[in-house]
């Protein structure tokens, strides 16, 4: 027996709200999407990013504290700093794209949980071609820019395992987070661009330190 009719326009409408609601979850914003975020008051807005902005805040000190550690080699090869903002960015943006992706293919029902080790590995490889292709491209440029192998391969070899490691983390973490019974849409954004953050400045100086000391520049 019908009581009434379902119109396009009330599917939209649905369909509205959830993307909207991913959206604000995606953001840090979850607990005040019902509440319409973009017409509540300035207190609620704050309380609603504040949390992951202060995650943010402290990874970034993290990665503040890394840098520092590892000062020594800066001050010697001051042309690594000039690379840092690419190893970072970089690497964010993959995270936050592979964990973007998890996170709608778990919404839509098009990834399962049964299919996660072959999702995480799919991403990985896709981390892979990518950071092959830029890896190659910076290590070239690096080399006629600051004329110093050496440099052109650490920026190749830290941005080609960056975006890997990115890829990798980016896709497991939203599936971890869905094991756990956590939405998922937690993992995303600031989270893990944070988290990509600080292991991308371990790796780039790690292995800068490595090769310069053992190629023989330091």
């Amino acid at each position: 027996m019908m009581v009434g009719i379902i119109t396009v326009d009330d599917i939209i409408d649905v369909l509205e709200e959830e993307v909207t609601e991913d959206i604000h979850k995606m953001v840090g914003s979850a607990e005040f999407y019902e509440d319409k975020l973009i017409k509540a008051t300035p207190l609620s807005r704050a309380k609603a990013r504040l949390p992951w902005l202060l995650v943010c805040m402290i990874g970034e000190i993290i990665s503040g504290s890394v840098i520092e550690f590892h000062s020594g080699i800066l001050e010697v090869m001051v042309a690594l700093a000039f690379f840092i903002p690419i190893i970072m960015a970089m690497g964010g943006n993959v995270g936050a794209q592979s964990s973007t992706i998890t996170v709608r293919g778990l919404a839509t029902g098009q990834l399962r949980l049964h299919e996660m080790w072959q999702n995480v590995w799919t991403e990985t490889k896709v981390g892979f071609f990518i950071g092959i292709t830029v890896g190659v491209i910076i290590s070239i440029l690096t080399y006629f820019w600051q004329n110093n192998y050496i440099l052109g391969l650490t920026i190749g070899l830290s941005l080609c395992i960056t975006i890997i490691t990115a890829a990798t983390v980016g896709t497991l973490l939203p599936l971890v987070f869905t094991k756990l019974n956590i939405d998922p849409a937690i993992a995303t954004g600031p989270f893990i661009t944070t988290v990509v953050d600080i292991g991308s400045l371990i790796i780039y100086f790690s292995l800068g330190t490595f090769l310069f000391v053992y190629l023989g520049r330091l």
